[in-house]
């Protein structure tokens, strides 16, 4: 099959995920008061959400919108793109505008539907995906940025509607799951909602990077940190035993972080560092104790 033939049946594929918009309508009002919802603004240039895919078969990621097709240079993890890896979607939205790439949520992953999980779970997958599975060059990307989007708390959009962020176009997204986005088109009138406690999933970035220390000669056995849970979903920084911090952890490993979501605030893991990613991975959790910082070294 030709490049043509391949690129219509990847579109043919994936044309079941592509979701249309719902408007937002007064019967709605009360799962607005009862339920968990986030709302995230449109860009101003009414760039329509789309879908990044994660494309084994022609090893590559495509973003397909809105009569547009793109051929992204994203370096992506060999796993995603192995033969049998199956396809990996996330719905997104590509502003020549603002000349970003910017993740919204995860339909698909390793072709498996992720529809029953809820959408905080959905979110935090994609932005493992972006954190650990995914390097994004903006000079490869010709000055395109890959970020998550800014989904926030209900009240968000309260605030904008009151005065703070006057008008614009939403989207209204319910935590639950198997349950439609809806879109929201801002006048001066605001529906009287109470503001919801819960705060945003979207990831707090901390820029640390790894230390490069002396190796001592005289260590067996594996490399322990100690992981500390951040303010972001999936979010851990780690630290040697005497306090000399080792930059943001990788996780690559869905039962990795399922073991650390069930771990305390606090917890010894076993490491190796990634070249790939300049980062210390997080391989295991352990029961031995902490290093200190002249046992962890960058490899040249």
């Amino acid at each position: 099959m030709n490049a043509a033939g391949e690129l219509r049946t990847l579109l043919e594929a994936i044309e079941p995920y592509h979701r249309p918009h719902h408007p937002f309508q007064s019967k709605q009002l009360p799962s607005l008061k009862r339920d968990l919802w986030y709302v995230l603004k449109r860009p101003e240039d009414r760039s329509r959400t789309g879908l990044l895919c994660i494309w084994p078969s022609g090893n590559c990621c495509v973003f397909v919108g809105h009569k547009k097709t793109v051929l992204l240079r994203l370096r992506i993890d060999p796993t995603l793109l192995a033969p049998d890896a199956g396809l990996t979607l996330f719905a997104a939205t590509l502003s020549s505008r603002d000349r970003a790439l910017t993740i919204e949520d995860t339909i698909l992953w390793r072709g498996a539907p992720v529809q029953d999980k809820s959408f905080t779970e959905r979110f935090t997958q994609a932005n493992q995906w972006l954190e650990h599975y995914c390097i994004a060059d903006p000079r490869l990307l010709g000055g395109v940025e890959v970020k998550m989007a800014a989904w926030g708390p209900l009240d968000t959009f309260l605030r904008a509607e009151r005065g703070a962020e006057p008008g614009g176009v939403w989207d209204l997204q319910p935590n639950d799951a198997r349950r439609p986005r809806l879109l929201w088109i801002s006048n001066a009138r605001s529906p009287s909602l109470p503001p919801t406690p819960t705060l945003t999933p979207t990831p707090v970035t901390v820029a640390v990077e790894p230390i490069s220390l002396v190796l001592e000669s005289d260590r067996d056995g594996p490399l322990i940190a100690q992981a500390k849970k951040e303010a972001g979903p999936e979010q851990w920084s780690l630290w040697s035993s005497d306090g000399a911090p080792l930059g943001r952890a990788l996780i690559r490993r869905l039962e990795i972080g399922a073991s650390l979501r069930s771990a305390a605030n606090t917890s010894p893991v076993e490491v190796v560092w990634s070249p790939v990613f300049n980062k210390w991975e997080i391989v295991a959790i352990s029961l031995g104790a902490p290093k200190p910082q002249s046992f962890f070294v960058v490899p040249k």
